[in-house]
């Protein structure tokens, strides 16, 4: 068309002009935007102004100022870029007025669409005026660089330098781009890249090889010692050098979900597996946010309170914890070191603040378990009780927005509130709380099957009745002090168990590996005459230091 209009302006008759409508796709929006707003200019189109919409920018979509610019487009060139977000129902007013516009062919102007293949493609599929108005002879692809034309690029650079290369270096460099094409080394190479290899790595090496020469002659041989040579040429060595080091892909919910296996397992503790699931997708979505350039939240401390009745669970799933923190990413050891008042607080005050700095510093990157920690003191205002410098030394940990420690405080529902409220600074140090309710009678027949599976015993239908009513008749008459799942545990291998192995062993004759297995019902009648209830045990209160009235 230009060349027509060349031979129209030679013989003095009327130029062609119609609207041209031309798309550039490119991985790199930004040179496919370049080009775009070059585009008027290489192919002589005449404008007089150029107008660049960014179709993402919602203050676009019904800007007073571009509708003016599309009324008044005589001569104009308009480049549209961040194509995607004209398939948002919001940016339709600006989807129409630019089929609109694109379909008068009345008015001369110049249209431009600049983005990624995938853009384009999506934009054009969903407004079919737009696709038969760019067809496929205008539709530019800006395709990668070849080899050879990075290698003109690196000669580029050595001309600007005032450097040259020698015959046998420029050999040496064309081999060695041609060996490394479709390694994927150049994705993204430009001519700055092309710079940096001259500077770090082409003049250093002929430096030293000149400075060599220097010191054994005192003057170089000859000119062509000051051109650059093929031993200076070490663009594989340098590539390998600038490569990035691609950190292992962590399966982060792989190692999530194996490190919650365990907890799963466990019988009940529903709200805590719960709010362990929503803590992995909270963390991964600020990391996710974090890798796309968006502000994240700081992954903050995590101490929490566990209480319950005994029995409940609470050293187990802190145990448990530990493994699952460290999978997240926010613990760099995961193991529990556990404790209390009788290993932190000493004879006198020094010993406590040696006992507490010592634990503290085995549980940086652990979890920190702390049992019964109500007992760590009465009141914050008796100054005569050393429990009271230890809470004041956790204080500190527990203020620290990143310890690489998660503290647990665990023990009973009441106690517990009695310490939180003693300062209110201390509940705030602990955004988790969970209470592990008592187990019922059927969860707790659950763990019993369970724990006898695991060890190869089966319970006969009279035995498994029996178990079933001696556990619900405990749960029945329960008291605060019922130990759910250790009293179980303690009715099974301190009294099944053993009624069992009597049995066996005097029944007389060879055992078989059926009746070592095979738990009866008189078995479970002997145990739970034994441990059929449990004795509450007498609480003695801790003596006070100091006198009283």
């Amino acid at each position: 068309m230009n060349g027509f209009n060349r031979q129209c302006r030679a013989h003095g008759v009327g130029q062609l002009q119609t609207g041209a409508c031309l798309s550039v796709s490119s991985p790199n929006l930004f040179d496919a935007r370049r080009l775009a707003c070059l585009l008027p200019r290489f192919l002589d189109l005449k404008v007089t102004s150029r107008c660049l919409i960014d179709c993402s920018d919602e203050a676009e979509w019904g800007n007073d100022k571009l509708c003016e610019n599309f009324e008044d487009r005589e001569g104009k060139a308009f480049v549209f870029y961040h194509l995607e977000a004209l398939s948002d129902d919001d940016a339709r007013p600006l989807l129409s007025k630019l089929e609109q516009v694109v379909a008068d062919r009345r008015v001369f102007s110049v249209f431009v669409l600049c983005g990624t293949a995938g853009e384009l493609e999506a934009l054009f599929a969903l407004s079919p005026t737009l696709a038969a108005r760019f067809p496929a002879e205008t539709r530019l692809v800006m395709q990668a660089p070849s080899w050879q034309e990075l290698t003109d690029l690196v000669c580029y650079e050595v001309e600007d330098a005032s450097l040259r290369l020698s015959p046998a270096a420029e050999h040496a460099l064309v081999q060695q781009m041609e060996r490394l094409n479709g390694t994927g080394c150049f994705s993204g190479w430009k001519r700055e890249d092309a710079g940096a290899f001259l500077s770090a790595s082409v003049i250093p090496a002929m430096q030293k090889r000149l400075q060599r020469k220097f010191a054994c002659t005192g003057r170089f041989a000859s000119s062509s010692e000051v051109l650059i040579q093929p031993s200076d040429v070490q663009l594989e060595q340098y590539m390998a050098e600038i490569a990035p080091v691609e950190a292992p892909v962590v399966d982060f919910r792989k190692q999530f979900e194996e490190s919650m296996r365990p907890l799963n397992e466990l019988v009940g503790m529903n709200r805590l597996k719960q709010d362990l699931e929503m803590l992995f997708c909270q963390v991964c979505f600020n990391r996710q946010r974090k890798s796309l350039g968006l502000p994240g939240t700081d992954e903050g401390s995590y101490h929490m309170l566990l209480t319950g009745n005994p029995g409940t669970g609470k050293t187990t799933a802190a145990k448990l914890i530990g493994q699952v923190f460290r999978a997240l990413g926010l613990l760099s050891k995961g193991e529990v070191i556990a404790t209390d008042r009788s290993q932190l607080v000493g004879r006198y005050i020094g010993e406590t603040e040696v006992n507490t700095q010592c634990v503290l510093k085995q549980a940086r990157g652990n979890v920190l378990f702390i049992d019964e920690a109500y007992a760590l003191c009465d009141s914050l205002d008796d100054r005569k009780d050393y429990g009271n410098h230890v809470i004041e030394s956790l204080l500190g940990v527990l203020s620290e927005p990143h310890p690489d420690m998660v503290v647990i405080f665990a023990g009973y529902r009441d106690e517990m509130e009695r310490l939180m409220q003693m300062n209110q600074g201390l509940r705030g140090r602990f955004p988790y709380a969970f209470h592990l309710e008592d187990y019922t009678a059927v969860e707790l027949m659950q763990i019993a099957r369970n724990f006898l599976s695991q060890r190869g015993y089966l319970l006969e239908a009279g035995a498994e009745r029996l178990l079933q009513e001696v556990i619900s008749g405990a749960v029945a008459g329960k008291d605060r002090y019922f130990s759910n799942a250790r009293w179980v545990n303690q009715l099974l291998v301190s009294g099944v168990l053993p009624a069992m192995a009597v049995r066996v062993m005097q029944a007389g004759g060879s055992a078989t590996a059926a009746s070592c297995q095979l738990i009866r019902k008189e078995d479970v009648a002997c145990a739970a005459a034994r441990f059929g209830k449990q004795d509450s045990p007498v609480l003695v209160p801790r003596r006070r230091i100091g006198f009283t009235a």
